[in-house]
């Protein structure tokens, strides 16, 4: 138990930047959640890294939130998810055609998943919008959850 609370009072330590204001975290908090749901696949560290640095963010909480909500065990249900939201968004409640606006070069790739997967007509634009969205959405909504639970954490930290 010893070395389990030694653990965290060290992630805590990281995570907490001297002067850091409960806002700072949650700001911190909620871009990672942006960047963990963009659809940007295998720019997530080089983004986490990038708009920690631009807008002098915590980047351990960058990084250690958006690893936490996409890695290998979660990053295919995300993908799915995020793509299915999309297209229900665009064609179901936009009415907006999304086969036809779907990119020339994608079509190896629809060829492709026909072919091996039995997968037709996948939509770029209803992957790139849907985890758009979704991640802004998340971002939105985390914010002020975290925010609030930040200033309790600090409030046990300080007595």
């Amino acid at each position: 138990m010893a070395l389990l609370h030694s653990i965290f009072s060290r992630i805590k330590n990281l995570m907490l930047k001297e002067g850091q204001t409960s806002h700072d975290f949650a700001l911190a908090f909620a871009v990672a959640c942006y960047v963990a749901i963009s659809p940007f696949i295998g720019l997530h560290t080089l983004m986490s890294l990038g708009i920690g640095w631009f807008f002098n963010l915590n980047i351990p909480v960058l990084i250690a939130v958006s690893y936490l909500i996409n890695n290998p065990f979660t990053i295919a249900p995300i993908m799915v998810g995020t793509y299915f939201f999309g297209y229900w968004f665009l064609h179901s409640l936009l009415k907006v055609s999304i086969i036809s606006a779907t990119p020339d070069w994608m079509a190896p790739i629809n060829s492709f998943l026909t072919t091996h997967a039995g997968i037709s007509d996948v939509s770029f634009w209803a992957f790139m919008i849907g985890a758009n969205l979704l991640g802004i959405l998340l971002a939105l909504i985390s914010y002020p959850i975290v925010k609030k639970c930040f200033k309790h954490v600090v409030q046990a930290h300080e007595s």
